[in-house]
């Protein structure tokens, strides 16, 4: 928490950041909404860097399989699929 409050004190346009719980609130939505739109970019691209991915990727090298049960694009589809024919 110090890295982040000196960081932010260095930067002139968030001096006085912390000075009122109201920009405190705006400075944290503001993170928030950062990650998340974060998180849906790299839902997008099947979460390629992810610790999952890389398992799966070294144990398909090993195998020389490819594991379509943890395919996350391929089960969102069939959960897409089974929730509309409900």
């Amino acid at each position: 928490m110090a890295v982040f409050r000196t960081v932010m004190d260095a930067i002139p346009i968030f001096d006085g950041w912390d000075d009122s719980l109201a920009i405190i609130a705006l400075v944290a939505f503001g993170h928030v909404y950062l990650w998340a739109q974060a998180a849906k970019q790299w839902e997008k691209i099947g979460y390629v860097g992810s610790v999952e991915w890389f398992i799966l990727k070294v144990i398909g090298w090993i195998s020389g399989k490819r594991s379509e049960k943890f395919n996350l694009h391929r089960k969102r589809i069939v959960d897409e699929i089974t929730s509309k024919s409900r």
